[in-house]
């Protein structure tokens, strides 16, 4: 807090900006052990003195924004999340006769893997078709075989490099509070290297679809929804190419302005002459 007393006394406009609900994390969940007992608590409300500090709380869902207004913050924003620029210009590499389905999926995902079920439903695709390879990175699922690769971590600059051997993106999401304040960057990320993806329809993915290189599946259609585009080559390709023209506009630099507009607005008001402007 030694940071808001100095702001304070400056005088100058503070942004606080956060990604995720940590509030909202289920008991017993691996990101829960960081946010309960007393240092959990001690660490909320840090987060929660700093919004109501703050000139503005951006955040890059609509859940999270309604979760600060509840606070009582002085403005919360909605600002999304972006890919970096140079992902634009990597490419995918071609494997004929082979095809790998993918998911990002740090280790609160978890609650998604356990709550739809997502390992069971990929240990059958694995079985059906001798051609389909697997890989996570982040979350470990439950599964044994030789077509399943599971990578820890990867540093994030090297993310789009290990995603550029993807055909078919995966981003299950239980439908509970945590999950609804999520971000959409990772359909983005995605689909800037031209991958189609399948993602459940809450939060910040609800409303996105083949116009953006992508399906939206039901909890129960897993299986149905990643067998179809496995044996769908041509409509595979149709929502990669979608995929590639959506996510080659959601690049950082392309939306910048709407951090500036902000940032004007929040000097503006600190002026004789306050500068009028309001978000796209």
């Amino acid at each position: 807090m030694r940071v808001v007393e100095y702001v304070s006394q400056t005088g100058l406009p503070m942004v606080f900006d956060n990604d995720d609900d940590f509030g909202a994390l289920p008991p017993g969940s691996a990101g829960a052990r960081n946010y309960g007992g007393l240092r959990g608590k001690r660490r909320l409300e840090a987060i929660r003195a700093m919004a109501l500090a703050a000139d503005v709380v951006t955040a890059p869902s609509r859940a999270l924004v309604e979760r600060f207004e509840a606070y009582g913050v002085h403005r919360a924003a909605l600002l999304e999340n972006y890919v970096a620029d140079e992902t634009v210009f990597l490419r995918r590499g071609q494997r004929p006769g082979q095809l790998v389905i993918g998911w990002i999926a740090g280790k609160e995902h978890h609650l998604d893997a356990d709550a739809l079920p997502i390992a069971p439903t990929l240990e059958r695709i694995l079985r059906v078709h001798e051609h389909v390879e697997l890989r996570t990175i982040g979350l470990r699922l439950p599964i044994k075989h030789d077509r399943y690769l599971h990578v820890d971590g990867i540093p994030f600059a090297r993310l789009p490099a290990a995603l550029a051997g993807w055909d078919l993106g995966m981003a299950p999401l239980a439908d509970i509070p945590f999950s609804r304040a999520r971000s959409n960057i990772k359909l983005k990320e995605y689909a800037i290297l031209g991958i189609p993806w399948l993602a459940s329809s809450v939060g910040e993915y609800v409303g996105l679809g083949a116009r953006e290189g992508g399906r939206m599946v039901a909890d129960g259609d897993w299986f149905e929804a990643l067998n179809w585009l496995i044996t769908h080559d041509a409509h595979r390709r149709r929502l990669a190419r979608r995929a590639a023209k959506w996510g080659a506009g959601q690049t950082i630099n392309q939306h910048a302005y709407r951090w500036e507009k902000l940032l004007h607005e929040l000097v503006g008001a600190r002026t004789a002459d306050p500068v009028d402007v309001t978000l796209a």
